[in-house]
């Protein structure tokens, strides 16, 4: 229905969904639990992001029941969703009822206070200042990619972070081995990430003492306390996260070392503990507009996960502003990046600038050179590289973020995958398998990227397999899978891959990029990043498969 997206289509949707993924299940068991929070996120994550696609929300020449529709059921998933508050009201001042679009406006500011305690962006309250014949004239436009700034300016080091101190209690001395490793894995952990001002009160508390830190003022990226506990009686590291500027307990996390049988299961343990630290403290500012420059970062940084053309344009109109503003913050010359690369192997026929992989490969390297410990900089930098074709150089790349947060299981499996294209298999393989013992269930996007890997080393069978398992909407996980599946001699099942291709991703072109095999073809050479060359003539067939089969002029 929701690929659809007619107005009758999104309204029986609305009555399917009733209510949360797998509502009052959550007393089952704590894990389960658990597990139901991320995939109930994953599930309506998933619902909104099909959506914005099809409802398109640049394009509101005309009253739309079908955009007002969509923009319904996607706050029946989420009332605080504000890009939906901004899309119902642009709908209703479209067709005349102001009246309705100010009564929605209130409406949004409610649900945004109610869940995310914020106020909506000056974006959506300017709405109502813009008459409904200006939003009837607006067409969709490309912004242009803006220079980034000379390497000049403020330092780095001046972006302010979001604040965590860490106290340790009780006598170090007299803790477990176990207990000291936690500690300092956990220390180690969140520092790789670069994106937390760290402060250490280690031993302060002693013989278990409670330790009263000063209430600081805590502004909008926060200041929190992680106390740090070892109980010799129950073998039991205990962590709980508070905020400063309340003393409010966000969290505790219990690590039970009677589970611990090796270094590998104290790793795990601990990186569960700091993923969810990181969750709390990031993830609240992702949810949030905010002034600050990384507070808009992470604002920026949740479009770019939302993997789709609107949503990147949104994130790139921060970051240029962000580059202007702050030509030394690394983390948005690597945000650019990573939009320039989505163009290049996601989006082949978006209007707008053309691009190319040069262009990619110097916006990361301006993000290398102004912060090169930043894993999310060089990660994207090797990923540039090899689009370009540059592999000892990728190479590297790749190395540096792997050494740099060796910890995170998402930037291992990425590294993994970029080993793989560039043809070191068994550093592919032995990554891999790495981040997989991290995770105690592996995410659906670590399937395309396993499957890439396998068809790296040749294993078409195994790769076919694993890209069944993956995003549907990956364009370059399908054309891969139909590489595999010719080289298993399926013909039929690659067949049925490629009508998926065709009706997900080459459907909806805009009406001013003209479909034809030149652009596609050149689409599937920027996406055959496969060194070795029997995996590159692999995909290279399938790619010829694909332009044969497609009915363009």
């Amino acid at each position: 229905m929701l690929r659809s997206g007619r107005a009758s289509d999104f309204q029986q949707a609305s009555k399917l969904v009733t209510g949360p993924f797998l509502s009052g299940f959550e007393t089952i068991d704590s894990h389960f639990a658990d597990w139901l929070l991320i995939e109930r996120r994953r599930v309506e994550d998933h619902l909104i992001a099909q959506t914005l696609k099809v409802l398109n929300d640049a394009r509101l020449a005309e009253p739309s029941p079908r955009i007002e529709a969509g923009a319904r059921f996607i706050l029946q998933i989420d009332a605080s969703n504000e890009q939906a508050h901004q899309i119902l009201i642009q709908a209703l001042l479209v067709g005349g009822r102001r009246t309705e679009a100010e009564q929605q406006l209130e409406i949004c500011k409610a649900e945004l206070k109610a869940a995310l305690d914020a106020v909506p962006e000056a974006a959506t309250l300017a709405l109502l200042e813009i008459g409904s014949g200006a939003l009837q004239q607006s067409q969709p436009s490309e912004r242009p990619y803006a220079m980034a700034g000379a390497l000049i300016g403020e330092s780095a080091d001046a972006v302010q972070l979001p604040e965590l101190t860490i106290v340790q209690l009780g006598n170090g001395a007299s803790q477990s081995p176990y207990a000291l490793s936690a500690l300092d894995e956990i220390r180690t952990s969140l520092a790789a990430y670069r994106n937390l001002d760290l402060y250490d009160q280690s031993l302060v508390g002693g013989n278990g003492a409670n330790v009263e830190l000063t209430r600081v003022e805590a502004g909008e990226l926060g200041s929190f306390l992680l106390r740090f506990r070892h109980d010799p009686f129950t073998d039991c590291l205990y962590l709980q996260l508070e905020r400063r500027d309340t003393g409010r307990v966000q969290f505790n996390e219990v690590i039970d070392l009677e589970r611990i049988r090796s270094i590998d299961d104290l790793k795990s343990s601990c990186f569960q503990a700091v993923d969810r630290i990181q969750g709390h403290i990031i993830g609240r500012l992702r949810s949030r507009p905010g002034v600050t420059p990384f507070s808009r970062w992470c604002q920026a940084e949740a479009l770019l996960w939302e993997f789709s053309l609107s949503s990147d344009q949104r994130a790139l109109k921060i970051l240029d502003e962000l580059m202007s503003e702050h030509p030394s913050f690394s983390l948005p010359h690597a945000g650019k990046t990573s939009v320039l690369l989505k163009r290049l192997m996601y989006y082949p026929l978006a209007a707008g600038g053309v691009v190319c992989p040069e262009d990619a490969v110097d916006s990361g390297s301006r993000a290398v050179l102004l912060d090169p410990w930043q894993v999310l900089a060089q990660r994207i930098s090797g990923w540039a590289l090899t689009v370009a074709g540059r592999a000892s150089e990728a190479r590297k790349s790749f190395a540096e973020a792997e050494r740099l947060n060796p910890r995170d299981p998402f930037n291992l499996m990425s590294v993994a995958e970029g080993y793989g294209f560039i043809g070191d298999l068994d550093r592919a393989r032995q990554l891999a398998d790495s981040a997989l013992s991290k995770v105690s269930a592996a995410p659906r996007v670590f399937y395309e990227y396993m499957g890439n890997i396998h068809f790296s080393t040749g294993d078409y069978g195994q790769a076919a397999d694993l890209l069944s398992r993956a995003p549907s909407d990956s364009i370059v996980a399908l054309v891969t899978r139909i590489s595999a599946l010719l080289k298993q001699g399926n013909g039929s099942e690659a067949q049925r891959v490629l009508e998926q291709l065709k009706s997900r991703a080459l459907s909806r072109l805009p009406n001013a990029v003209p479909a034809n095999h030149e652009i596609v073809r050149t689409w599937l050479h920027h996406t055959n990043m496969y060194q070795d060359p029997a995996a590159r003539a692999a995909y290279a067939a399938g790619g010829s498969f694909v332009l044969s089969n497609l009915n363009f002029n």
